[in-house]
């Protein structure tokens, strides 16, 4: 894919991410400036603050999973990576499951994977649910696996056609370039994506790297 398209694409998904808790800090900040009840004043106060962090949670989750400071070359502990995900889905009704386990330096496109993975399994619980890390040495490698367990769990038709490598370059857009990305993602490390949604309110995702 061309790269500027690539670009423009993800940062369609990104900017659709954030608009939410941006559009309610500036929704905050006009409650502020025509409201005179003390009451109202620390709601709107409170609807700022909140919604603020949140995008910055946000900021710093997509930080290291799309930038370019996260590139190839340089090693860094999990530990970064795993609070970065637990910011993410501080509030919501999935409940992140990330044991700690800092002590693994990993190449940082590494991380850019897993948390790829992460968005990407964390999205198939639109009804809340348990999303589950799990990181192992097997054979000199690094596994890597995503679970998410909750009501409904399932992976959209759009982002499972791409994990079945059914979709074409030019039939990627702003709806799948998430999982298109992660994809290309793995194949820069020399490994893939393997997915599985066998199993009934219950979807995975997983790579050795």
């Amino acid at each position: 894919m061309d790269e500027m398209k690539l670009a423009a694409l993800l940062s369609s998904r990104l900017c659709h991410d954030l608009i939410g808790p941006v559009g309610a800090v500036n929704n905050g900040v006009e409650l502020l400036a025509d409201e005179d009840d003390g009451a109202m004043r620390d709601q709107a106060m409170d609807l700022v603050a909140n919604s603020a962090q949140e995008a910055g949670r946000r900021l710093q989750f997509y930080r290291m999973a799309f930038g370019a400071a996260t590139g190839m070359g340089a090693e860094i502990g999990l530990g970064e990576a795993r609070r970065a995900a637990e910011g993410l889905f501080l509030q919501g009704k999935v409940t992140l499951n990330w044991p700690p386990d800092d002590g693994i330096p990993v190449d940082k496109s590494i991380v850019k994977l897993l948390l790829n993975m992460v968005l990407l399994t964390g999205g198939a619980l639109a009804r809340g649910g348990n999303l589950n890390v799990q990181l192992t040495r097997e054979a000199g490698s690094l596994r890597l696996r995503v679970v998410a367990d909750g009501p409904k769990a399932s992976f959209s038709d759009g982002h499972r056609a791409v994990l079945a490598g059914e979709v074409s370059d030019d039939q990627v857009d702003a709806h799948n370039v998430q999982p298109w990305y992660t994809l290309q993602l793995a194949g820069t490390l020399g490994t893939a994506v393997e997915f599985d949604d066998s199993q009934v309110d219950q979807v995975e995702l997983s790579a050795a790297v």
